[in-house]
Formats: structure tokens, sequence, C-alpha cells
């Protein structure tokens, strides 16, 4: 999974937004089914968690503010039920899922 983030990352560091997106999906794939040594399913897993966000910089980057939120949201969820509402991770989910709402209610 971590060799997608970083083939994603450097992607979208160079604008190249569809392989990004492909190497994105791919992680969170990954990460969705754990891995065989895991007791869990990757369902609720924080290397899902980053995936998402990933991905939601990445949609946010391209202009789609709709399915940034999306990601951004779903990351929420899952940094809330692993860590806990107190968890730091939170407060940058809860700030990325405005700006694509405060964007698009100033347009």
């Amino acid at each position: 999974m971590t060799d997608w983030l970083e083939e994603g990352d450097r992607a979208r560091r160079a604008g190249r937004f569809a392989v990004a997106e492909e190497a994105y999906r791919k992680a969170i794939e990954a990460a969705r089914h754990g891995s065989p040594a895991s007791e869990t399913d990757g369902s609720d897993s924080l290397p899902l968690a980053e995936a998402e966000v990933k991905m939601g910089c990445l949609y946010e980057a391209w202009d789609r503010p709709r399915a940034a939120e999306a990601h951004y949201r779903e990351a929420l969820r899952i940094f809330s039920r692993v860590r806990g509402d107190e968890y730091f991770e939170l407060a940058i989910a809860r700030d990325r899922i405005a700006v694509p709402r405060a964007e698009e209610t100033s347009v």
C-alpha cells in the first residue's frame, strides 16, 4: 500500500492527477482488504484513513470539492472510530471538509 501512496504523491506533485487517482484507489483497496496477517478486514484502519485523506487532497487540487469531501468524511469517520474524538487528525480532516464548502459558497 505504501508504494501506491508514494506513487500517487509523486504523480499528484507532477500534476498527473489521473495517475495519482489510480494509485490512491489501489492504496484504498489494499487498505480495505487488510493484510493476511491482520485480524481486521481493514475497513476501519489508520492506513485506510491516510489513503482517504490523500485521495481527498488530490480531488481538492483537481478542483473536485464534492469528491474531496466524500474522502475526507470517510477519513474522519475512521479516525473518530479508531482513535476517538480527541485524535488530532480529526481536526485536520474537519478543516479539510470545511474548505471545499466555504469555496462553494463564496463563488
